[in-house]
């Protein structure tokens, strides 16, 4: 059976958005494509995300004429904007395919989504590697998780060509290319109030990730490469040290860039951040804040000099890094925004201040679920938008004015990172201070 697997096409509105176009190839599809190939369907994936043009998305599909399409809903926009239903309507009228629908936003909205969108044969709720390749043999299943990860086949790779994905991920402009590798899944704090992130945590084995990253090695061979671990937790325990030894026993250097909390850093052992910096693992903390007030509204379990701590600790021990930080929800103080704007600027070396990140709503979430039961006659497909109206308007304005200056700020912060002189540092600290503090 010929299927093919879909990111669809989105249309760039409403939103808190980056501003560069998603550069992180489709590892979740290749993970379904090569479960599916297991079973003996011949698989293709297509990942529409950054084009705008239906049509040609469509044809594109019709050209390989498969029986089944499984599309990934990953983004609100694409069904309140109609996309979806237009997506579907015209997959239907072109080649009649069974239409499977999952993904992030089925998982938590999927009954709302059978509701609202016509033509859907089968919604698949939570992790599909194995549900799908059971729904096609004819015994469907609402979810399904994945207890062994090792027992999961690499994902499919040959849309994982850098230069194939060149043009598709503007890489030459932002000058980006990551290859995936997903260490572990899920999470084991469970406690942030903006998180979606609820399911068991559970990691591969060592010897299994180590097999992949040696068959990139050869698939990115003569490129130039970042391997970005898919880890929230990849401090949380010992694996993490064994999976270094055995990194630096083969030769293989990064970069590999991983998250992780400011609590892992701080009860991290010497010897783990030492062995860090030689394989070349780089670390994206999620600080979020430097404002303890603000922490606490979102249950992070962490305190802002924990925060600072594990930033000069991982300074010191020379591990690379660049952290994101949420400057404000809706209940931000000027107080506590300028806590965290503050230490952006002093430590702007190391934080990628092009991006002026605002909480949003995310399904599945804490706040979610508690802004969803206060607002129960809203579309629960525009409840993010309707989120984003509570923002103060000198928040707003800011936010404005930081979007005005991203491709200058970018340009700024890649200069930077070039050529890290006292000159440069000081002309980044005024221009980020110009833009935060006015």
């Amino acid at each position: 059976m010929n299927v093919a697997l879909v990111n669809p096409p989105k249309e760039k509105v409403d939103t808190f958005l980056s501003i560069a176009p998603a550069t992180s190839f489709p590892i979740s599809l290749g993970y379904l494509a090569s479960s599916l190939e297991i079973q003996g369907h011949n698989t293709r994936i297509y990942d529409f995300y950054n084009r705008n043009n239906l049509e040609d998305s469509v044809r594109a599909l019709a050209d390989y004429n498969p029986s089944i399409v499984g599309i990934s809903v990953s983004d609100l926009g694409i069904v309140r904007s109609g996309i979806l239903q237009k997506f579907v309507a015209h997959l239907k009228y072109s080649f009649c395919p069974k239409i499977i629908l999952g993904g992030y936003i089925p998982t938590f909205l999927g009954d709302e989504l059978l509701e609202r969108i016509e033509g859907i044969d089968l919604l698949i709720k939570g992790e599909a590697e194995h549900s799908l390749p059971l729904a096609l043999c004819g015994n469907p299943a609402s979810s399904s998780r994945v207890l062994n990860l090792d027992e999961l086949p690499f994902p499919k790779r040959e849309i994982f060509s850098l230069d194939r994905n060149r043009e598709i991920f503007h890489l030459e402009e932002y000058g980006l290319k990551e290859i995936p590798i997903i260490e572990s899944w899920g999470c084991t704090f469970n406690r942030c109030n903006y998180c979606g992130i609820r399911r068991g945590f559970r990691r591969r084995s060592i010897g299994n990730v180590i097999r992949e990253i040696e068959e990139l090695n050869q698939l990115s061979k003569n490129q130039e490469r970042n391997f970005c671990f898919y880890s929230d937790l990849f401090l949380m325990d010992d694996t993490s040290e064994e999976l270094l030894d055995e990194l630096i026993k083969r030769e293989i250097r990064g970069p590999f860039y991983v998250a992780t909390r400011a609590d892992q850093m701080l009860s991290a052992r010497k010897s783990l951040l030492r062995k860090m910096a030689i394989a070349d693992f780089r670390i994206y903390p999620g600080f979020e804040s430097f404002s303890d007030t603000q922490l606490a509204r979102w249950n992070k379990g962490i305190s802002a000099e924990d925060n600072e701590l594990a930033l000069k600790r991982a300074i010191e021990n020379k591990i690379m890094h660049t952290f994101n930080i949420i400057y404000a929800d809706p209940d931000t103080t000027k107080q506590e925004y300028q806590q965290t704007a503050k230490k952006a600027i002093e430590y702007v070396f190391y934080h990628k201040f092009y991006k002026f990140r605002l909480l949003t709503l995310c399904p599945g979430s804490r706040d979610w679920k508690k802004f969803r039961d206060s607002h129960k006659e809203a579309d629960p497909f525009s409840l993010d938008i309707l989120y984003e109206s509570h923002y103060p308007d000198w928040i707003l304005d800011l936010r404005q004015k930081h979007s005005q200056s991203s491709r200058y700020l970018l340009s700024l912060y890649n200069q930077l990172h070039r050529d890290p002189s006292e000159k440069n540092i000081r002309e980044s600290k005024d221009c980020l201070k110009e833009l935060l503090l006015g």
